[in-house]
């Protein structure tokens, strides 16, 4: 099997994740490290260390399998309780009587910071992450974006009156999915800012009736 593109990026210890759907059946897994796979007659000198290291293997059943309903759905209230923050004094989403609601008013740091609900799908064939969003920000000050393994999938801004259900595709296999309500996304300085004129919109983002549907073949 080839290995799909990372999950992450290397950190400074040049650790990187990788995943790889493991389909029904048994299976006997080998991992293979190869020298000169090309088989070139000759290779360049290295001072330095070459080899192969792997730590921190697992196996990890699919969602639906540790999930007790056939739709899938994750409840908010609980998520919530997972969330992250950067730049604020305490947990920004909150539950109200339509979700959670996260503000730009509860970040403590100036000029930006997020917070993030965070959580991991793994899935077989993919499938559709449902959501229902209403936004109250104004870009560039703030808004809110949808992350899979750290790549933005959407972002939504604006002063909308109601609230709007959204999809997006998931792709298979392990998907960490990050829901970040942002304070100055491009961290562009507090003049310019400035310079854009006063902010009339409340600097909120509603977020509700979280669902993932898993495709089936």
């Amino acid at each position: 099997v080839e290995l799909p593109p990372a999950l992450t990026n290397a950190n400074p210890d040049g650790w990187v994740e990788y995943s790889v759907v493991v389909p029904e059946g048994t299976h006997k897994v080998t991992w293979s490290h190869v020298y000169n796979p090309f088989g070139m007659e000759s290779l360049p000198l290295s001072t330095n260390v070459v080899g192969l290291w792997m730590d921190d293997l697992r196996y990890a059943p699919f969602t639906s399998d540790r999930l007790d309903n056939n739709a899938n759905v994750l409840d908010l209230s609980d998520l919530k309780m997972t969330n992250n923050a950067d730049g604020v004094d305490s947990a920004v989403w909150k539950v109200d009587s339509t979700g959670v609601v996260a503000s730009t008013s509860d970040f403590k740091n100036e000029i930006d910071g997020s917070a993030d609900i965070q959580f991991v799908l793994h899935s077989r064939f993919g499938g559709t992450l449902k959501y229902k969003v209403k936004a109250d920000t104004t870009a560039p000050h703030d808004d809110f974006a949808i992350l899979f393994n750290g790549d933005v999938r959407d972002a939504v801004f604006g002063e909308m009156v109601s609230f709007e259900h959204r999809e997006l595709v998931v792709p298979p296999g392990k998907q960490v999915v990050t829901l970040r309500h942002r304070k100055n996304p491009g961290r562009f300085g507090g003049g310019l800012l400035n310079s854009l004129g006063e902010v009339w919109t409340m600097g909120k983002t509603w977020l509700g009736d979280l669902s993932f549907v898993e495709n089936v073949y």
